[in-house]
């Protein structure tokens, strides 16, 4: 044995004499006919009763929590069982573990009992109607709005990854495997598990979406449910076996631009109607534009003039296959290629070059973000910010991308900004230099530039949404040598 095989025995063993001193007992016969360790005891509920459990610790435990079935199917089958009646105790996710402590566990346990009794009082509704239903292979399946297709035939095409929900004309006698229809189940205060409680729930729709199915011997349910206040669709695959209608469930998933925003933070329905520029569009602008427009913001202008190289693409948003196109046609594309784009659009533009181009960048947009780590760009973004009331954050990397600073313009009455960081102590390092660039190359490594760009988005973020920000803060991303910046941390 190793010692990793070690430790997770002495895991067991003290879990098991835990739970045989709260009365469970190793049930040898069934342990050895299953192949799965099994314990069997009873938990006490407050008023008095017991209730006999069995308690079986797969070849997984302890990384995954134990399943607990309740003797003779107690339980009301509601949403916190799964469909063979074990009890549903610990998020998916089970962070703590706390299946580990025998004290912990059977006082989960019991608290079960007592809020199915009680009908579950304080719900937190989970949107998993397809794990009551037998998994089917396939791509994911995606939908929009289908609330307005409720009682309509539809089909499912698209490719090896991922089919989409469309609206289909045909007629029955021409559907196919991968056809079929959107009903709606209401509001559901207990799971549906099979095609009876399916129909049961559709009542006199029932007979149109049986038609649909055995019209081609098979096809789709696209089912609406709601539990609480929440909406949700589980895909559910149909075959006629044996003359009778089986149920499987299909991973399937919204794509509608609300479910996006589930992910995007709080501030995703205040930055619907901002529009943000980003001047600068390389290694840290290419992510600053692209973290915006996953955030939510309404729409981008990006603004550069160079063409992306391959040595770009280490640090870049972009990659091989954008070689040579301008980085803002680039940085746009990949936007677009993994399905962010702002609904307002993404325009793109030449490199600020005159106080006429930095003044009109800013009578159009809520802000404008600096990416440039060039001085000419900066001090027309900065005068432009100055003059025209439009806010402007600057954001670049220095010391060899050891350090990142933001800097927000302009500045109000009284506000001071850290002073600059200055060149790092002993000799300077030897530039280094690539064919065809004017420039030296900066050895800043890519998570420096999206250390960067983390910083100068939370800083967009916070001034879009209308919160303040300091004049200027200082991410030290390696210790440096010299006080403030020998550790690692912010300076605002």
């Amino acid at each position: 044995m190793t010692s990793w095989d070690d430790s997770v025995e002495a895991t067991r063993s003290a879990f098991l004499e835990g739970m045989r001193r709260r009365g469970f007992a190793y049930d040898e016969a069934k342990t050895a006919a299953t192949g799965t360790l099994t314990l069997a005891g009873a938990v006490q509920l407050p008023d008095g009763r017991a209730v006999e459990v069995e308690v079986l610790l797969g070849p997984d435990w302890p990384y995954r929590q134990p399943k607990v079935v309740p003797a003779r199917g107690a339980g009301t089958m509601s949403w916190h069982q799964e469909p063979d009646g074990s009890l549903c105790l610990f998020p998916a996710s089970g962070h703590d573990m706390a299946w580990l402590d025998p004290e912990p566990f059977i006082d989960r346990i019991r608290d079960w009992f007592v809020n199915d009794e009680a009908g579950w009082p304080d719900d937190e509704p989970d949107l998993d109607l397809e794990r009551y239903f037998p998994r089917a292979d396939g791509p994911l399946i995606v939908y929009e709005d289908l609330a307005g297709l409720v009682g309509k035939q539809v089909r499912v095409a698209g490719t090896r990854y991922v089919e989409t929900v469309r609206r289909s004309g045909k007629r029955h006698d021409k559907l196919k495997r991968q056809h079929g229809r959107v009903v709606d189940l209401g509001q559901l205060d207990r799971p549906v598990r099979n095609w009876p409680e399916v129909a049961a729930r559709l009542g006199g729709e029932a007979d149109a979406a049986e038609r649909t199915i055995r019209a081609a011997g098979a096809g789709y349910l696209l089912a609406l449910y709601r539990r609480g206040e929440n909406n949700a669709v589980a895909c559910l695959q149909a075959a006629v076996e044996g003359g009778e209608i089986v149920l499987r469930a299909r991973e399937s998933a919204d794509r509608s631009p609300a479910t996006l925003r589930l992910r995007a933070g709080a501030d995703a329905p205040t930055l619907t109607d901002r529009t943000a520029a980003v001047v600068g569009v390389g290694a840290v602008g290419s992510h600053v534009a692209d973290l915006l427009a996953r955030a939510g913001v309404d729409r981008l202008v990006l603004c550069d003039s160079e063409t992306l190289r391959p040595g770009n693409c280490v640090r870049h948003l972009a990659g091989v296959e954008h070689w040579g196109k301008a980085k803002t046609e680039a940085v746009r594309d990949v936007i677009h290629l993994a399905g962010h784009d702002p609904p307002g659009g993404i325009e793109t533009r030449e490199a600020l070059r005159t106080r006429a181009d930095a003044a009109a960048l800013a009578a159009q947009v809520h802000l404008v973000v600096d990416c440039t780590g060039a001085g000419p760009a900066t001090a027309l973004v900065s005068d432009a910010a100055l003059h025209s009331g439009t806010p402007a954050v600057s954001a670049y990397l220095q010391r060899d991308g050891e350090v990142a600073r933001v800097d927000r313009w302009p500045l109000v009455d009284g506000e001071v900004r850290l002073e600059e960081v200055p060149p790092p102590p002993g000799p300077p390092r030897q530039p280094l230099r690539e064919g065809g660039c004017g420039d030296p190359v900066s050895p800043a490594p890519p998570h420096a530039a999206v250390t960067a760009a983390a910083a100068a988005t939370r800083a967009a973020i916070h001034l879009l949404a209308g919160r303040p920000i300091p004049p200027s803060a200082v991410e030290v991303i390696e210790p440096q040598p010299d006080p403030p910046y020998h550790e690692r941390g912010m300076i605002v």
